[in-house]
């Protein structure tokens, strides 16, 4: 019943997520299609085991029969994550390494043009990414004051008053 359920979900995951990212939806399709399929072949098998093969006495109750059904699905899940982890994982890793370290150099260069200390750098880029104080407090694990103090001394350093003109200074920044 598990599984029935693990198909339903992960086909209902799949819609959400079509136009985000190319390999989840088509391992949501894979996984959401041998989880029905195996699913409700379990649920045959079982039936058909429990009812018709094992002999359940009053003070004997032994199941002597392996479910051969969930062996294969092992199988079957143990192929889509080697396939996954061996094809589809370097790619995906490659291409987020290869766009990254673009933004990195350009932001190495443009936090040394200002001569940002490595607390403002660090800040600095999550003010790029468009994070709010609250969101750079807690992936730094500072206080929101100790935040303020920081993004303070960024815009004394590139001479700048709103948070908008780090953007454009960002922007238009020459490598």
């Amino acid at each position: 019943m598990f599984l029935i359920y693990l198909a339903w979900l992960a086909w209902h995951q799949k819609k959400d997520l079509i136009g985000e990212n190319f390999l989840v939806p088509s391992y949501l399709t894979w996984i959401s299609l041998i989880s029905l399929v195996f699913g409700l072949l379990i649920l045959l098998e079982d039936s058909y085991v429990i009812f018709h093969v094992d002999s359940y006495h009053s003070l004997n109750i032994k199941i002597q029969n392996r479910n051969f059904s969930e062996d294969i699905f092992s199988i079957f899940i143990c192929l889509i994550a080697n396939h996954y982890f061996l094809f589809d994982y370097p790619k995906k890793k490659h291409l987020a390494n290869g766009n990254t370290n673009q933004l990195t150099k350009k932001e190495e260069q443009f936090f040394s043009y200002y001569r940002l200390t490595d607390r403002e750098c660090e800040i600095c880029q999550l003010l790029l990414e468009h994070k709010n104080n609250q969101e750079i407090a807690d992936c730094l694990y500072l206080s929101i004051g100790t935040v303020k103090a920081h993004i303070h001394n960024i815009y004394l350093k590139m001479a700048i008053h709103q948070r908008d003109q780090i953007y454009t200074l960002f922007e238009n920044f020459q490598v």
